[in-house]
């Protein structure tokens, strides 16, 4: 940095001193005058007597200072005036580089102060995860047979509710939508197509986790209410195919930026028996990453 601050004050100088130059030059540049060339006059001589004449040297102080100009000092200031020239342009291409150094040098600093923002955002941003399993509830069941178990067992109509979410960072989270979805396979599509968006009330937050005992938000909002077919759901009971869930909780966090948390059940029978049944939410491993990923 000093460099690149003392280079263009020599160049200042260096500029300053050609203009001083220049003048002075004007000065001793001045031909000599009318009675300086008036005392050479014409030299004739005839073809018998051919009169040979030297060329006398000046008498004039101002003649002579003109000749010693031309044939010693000019020549050696035309020479110098060619090195200062080059000289202008090594410092010009050496300021040239120095800046093109100094932008790379910055363009560094402000990426690695991006990313170390950056990451102190990442840190104290939230960590929502779920909490449990939710629950499944057989609307056809409830109805046709009350007071009997009417939950966590696939009928023909059914729904998810009462998600518990948890907070594990340093910030509390502000939910405000969620998003489900369903689908009868054995594997997912790569990409999720949520069916059901539900606006959730604007004083929800998922608060910061500061204990042992977890301080969860359970969310009741119902998953959309899904259909299946005799054919549907016996195949789900024997386990051929599988009954899927997924969801997207869309938050805001502490810097108000908008964040998605992505998660995905499958409820299937844990029991190898078709007629002793059990089911339960559990997490497929290799499901693909868009099905669970978080920003």
């Amino acid at each position: 940095m000093r460099t690149c601050c003392f280079l263009p004050v020599v160049f200042c100088l260096f500029l300053i001193s050609q203009s001083s130059f220049a003048q002075s030059q004007k000065q001793i540049e001045k031909k000599p005058t009318k009675s300086y060339n008036q005392t050479y006059t014409d030299q004739q001589g005839t073809e018998q007597n051919p009169f040979i004449a030297k060329t006398p040297s000046p008498t004039s102080k101002e003649g002579a200072d003109y000749e010693t100009y031309t044939r010693h000092t000019k020549p050696t200031y035309e020479k110098w005036g060619a090195y200062s020239t080059v000289w202008i342009a090594v410092i010009t291409t050496v300021l040239a580089i120095l800046n093109i150094l100094l932008w790379r040098s910055t363009n560094k600093a402000a990426k690695a102060a991006y990313m170390s923002a950056e990451a102190v955002v990442r840190m104290e941003s939230p960590i929502i995860r779920t909490l449990g399993s939710p629950v499944y509830i057989s609307k056809d069941a409830r109805a046709a047979h009350p007071g009997q178990p009417w939950h966590n067992v696939p009928s023909k109509l059914g729904y998810v509710r009462d998600i518990r979410f948890v907070n594990y960072g340093r910030t509390p989270a502000f939910p405000y939508k969620l998003s489900s979805g369903w689908a009868i396979t054995d594997k997912l599509p790569d990409i999720p197509r949520y069916n059901k968006h539900s606006t959730l009330l604007p004083d929800l937050i998922i608060p910061v986790q500061l204990n042992q005992h977890p301080k969860s938000l359970t969310i009741n909002e119902e998953s959309e209410i899904i259909g299946l077919s005799d054919g549907q759901l016996d195949a789900i009971k024997k386990g051929s195919v599988c009954l899927w869930f997924y969801f997207c909780l869309y938050y805001r966090d502490f810097m108000n930026d908008k964040r998605e948390f992505r998660f995905c059940w499958k409820f299937i029978n844990r029991n190898s028996s078709p007629t002793d049944i059990f089911f339960d939410f559990v997490i497929d491993p290799d499901i693909a990453e868009t099905y669970t990923k978080s920003t």
